[in-house]
């Protein structure tokens, strides 16, 4: 069994159930322009020194699900107050990221999700990073193809959300960019004149693109994460 899942994950074969684990990786935040980036400072306790891991990550915002099952069933920590998905990182470079452990690679390779308490002074403290697991107790599934409203791709470009396909099979089907979507994530077209929001996913999902300019195309489609009782299986 393929025990790596997350944006380069194929969908259409694997659906859970899983859940999250945690990683010992600890990061570093900045901002560029609009793009919200991380570096990486240590994997297992061991600093990466000059060796330089940065990725793209989501924008951070408030742990807001409509319901708690989510929050147990992707191993949340009870005081994170915050999140953002953290993009898979090219190790190619690093000899220390090359020797990670096995939940540790996965979370390099593809990506995973940082949790973050706020404290008084508006300063995110992170919590734990946890990476995509799959297994037969989890509680986590991903449902059916949904079409993707390309009008709403330029705002994800514009915050270099759009993760190139890293794994042949994925690439073999087509797909050609992959991005995290938050929960409750509000998009807003620029050529929308009534500056209509909408929004994709009550939970979390992943979006796949299928050209190499992210022009349109009909084949763009997001997958939704959704909490399940433990045994069963979601509903389409």
């Amino acid at each position: 069994m393929n025990h790596l899942i997350g944006p380069d994950t194929d969908l259409n074969t694997v659906k859970g159930p899983f859940d999250f684990c945690p990683v010992n990786i600890e990061i570093r935040l900045f901002q560029d322009g609009q793009r919200s980036s991380y570096v990486i400072t240590s994997i297992n306790g061991q600093s990466l020194g000059t060796e330089h891991l940065q990725g793209i990550r989501s924008p951070i915002v408030r742990i807001n699900f409509p319901d708690g099952a989510i929050r147990h069933a992707a191993n949340i920590p009870n005081n994170a107050t915050h999140y953002c998905w953290l993009n898979s990182v090219n190790i190619a470079q690093s000899d220390i990221a090359k020797n990670a452990s096995k939940n540790e690679m996965a979370m390099l390779l593809h990506g995973g999700l940082a949790y973050f308490n706020q404290d008084e002074s508006q300063t995110y403290n992170l919590i734990q990073i946890n990476r995509f697991r799959l297994i037969e107790t989890g509680c986590l599934w991903l449902k059916g193809r949904k079409p993707w409203r390309s009008e709403y791709t330029q705002s994800l470009r514009n915050e270099g959300r759009l993760a190139s396909v890293q794994h042949t099979h994925l690439w073999d089907k087509g797909v050609r960019y992959v991005a995290f979507l938050n929960s409750g994530e509000e998009f807003v077209s620029a050529n929308d004149p009534t500056n209509s929001k909408y929004i994709a996913t009550e939970y979390w999902a992943f979006l796949y693109l299928f050209n190499d300019d992210t022009s349109p195309n009909p084949r763009d489609c997001f997958y939704e994460v959704s909490p399940v009782p433990f045994g069963e299986q979601p509903t389409e």
